[in-house]
């Protein structure tokens, strides 16, 4: 099964747990995502939010 970091602004969040990504369609679980504390997800989204206008300026980035 894939899994996948959270990663905003060059930075990725701590190693830890991670849990199970469930298909609604089929109950299955497709993938594995970082469990987070609330202060790191508020990070990692705060870095996004702050990073966007650049990523979006720049077509090569995308």
């Amino acid at each position: 099964m894939p899994t996948f970091d959270a990663v905003a602004a060059n930075r990725a969040t701590r190693p830890g747990t991670r849990f199970a990504v469930v298909d609604p369609a089929t109950g299955e679980p497709f993938d594995e995502a970082p469990d987070m504390r609330p202060e790191e997800l508020d990070a990692v989204v705060g870095r996004a939010h702050r990073a966007w206008p650049g990523w979006r300026a720049d077509a090569a980035a995308r």
